[in-house]
């Protein structure tokens, strides 16, 4: 299973807010291998004074943390990361826009 957090500024994405998390939990799902269960995701939105861009001027700088099992391939990650891009370019998202964070799980916790 993958945890995902998403970042970004209040406001950018509006009422799309639900397709956009539907976006990029389908992208995950479809890189996980098969029989895995489904991402946990989260949007987190900050108000403007309290989410500082590497990029300024760009409010819709979003940063993506997924942990997920540690798989230790550097072809598999390359793959997620793709994926997620693609799923997040027609939000207006470029490479530049978005962070891309993963954090190996080693190992499942109870609950």
């Amino acid at each position: 299973m993958a945890d995902i957090l998403i970042e970004t500024r209040r406001g950018w994405l509006g009422t799309d807010r639900a397709t956009f998390l539907d976006s990029v939990h389908g992208a995950v799902s479809a890189v996980l291998p098969p029989g895995a269960a489904g991402p946990v995701i989260r949007l987190l939105e900050y108000d403007e004074d309290c989410f500082a861009s590497p990029a300024p001027g760009r409010s819709a700088f979003t940063r993506i943390e997924i942990a997920c099992a540690a798989g230790g391939r550097e072809a598999e990650e390359a793959e997620l990361r793709r994926a997620v891009l693609a799923a997040v370019e027609g939000f207006g998202l470029t490479a530049t826009d978005v962070r891309i964070v993963l954090l190996p799980l080693q190992g499942q916790s109870a609950g």
